[in-house]
């Protein structure tokens, strides 16, 4: 039985034209686009290409609905990894789930949902080329080495930017753009 299912659940990952078409693998579809469309909701965000994302995401909840169906639970080893590294994230794919709790009828694990934040955030991370990059200027009132923690801080959190300068505030330029951040 252990076996079956899991070839069962090796089955549903292959994609061919006519499996496409069939009742639930349009539900996985469907479920995998709503999933996406809620967690850039949730974040704020818009993915630039989605359609990588959703085809993950089907693929991973056609194998995840044969694990739950039959009983058989992952451990997700890497989970408190997740946690610690992605807390924002793993709570928006905490309340991205309850979209497939709802929907599928079976409650998501911890585990699970540490899974679905690898998928996320490996998309998040994704920048395409020719992307802006975004302009900071970083003002701060307390002195150069809190700047610095700042400008630390604002590097691990927006990698894809550009730090101008760390000034004072009536250092700041007239001429910045719409674009810029302080």
């Amino acid at each position: 039985l252990y076996l079956t299912i899991h070839l069962l659940g090796a089955r549903v990952a292959i994609h061919s034209p006519a499996e496409r078409t069939e009742p639930a693998n349009r539900l996985f579809e469907s479920l995998a686009t709503e999933m996406v469309d809620f967690f850039e909701q949730l974040a704020c965000i818009n993915f630039s290409a989605p359609q990588g994302l959703v085809s993950a995401l089907t693929s991973h909840l056609k194998i995840s609905y044969y694990r739950y169906k039959y009983g058989i639970f992952d451990i997700n080893p890497m989970l408190e990894d997740i946690r610690h590294k992605y807390p924002h994230l793993f709570e928006i794919c905490s309340e991205v789930s309850t979209l497939v709790s709802q929907k599928l009828g079976y409650p998501i694990s911890d585990g699970e949902i540490g899974y679905l934040t690898l998928h996320f955030g490996g998309h998040l991370r994704m920048t395409p080329a020719g992307k802006a990059v975004k302009r900071i200027y970083i003002i701060c009132p307390n002195g150069s080495s809190t700047a610095q923690l700042i400008k630390n801080e604002l590097d691990q959190i927006i990698p894809d930017s550009l730090m101008i300068d760390v000034l004072s505030l009536h250092d700041l330029p007239d001429t910045m753009n719409q674009d810029d951040l302080i």
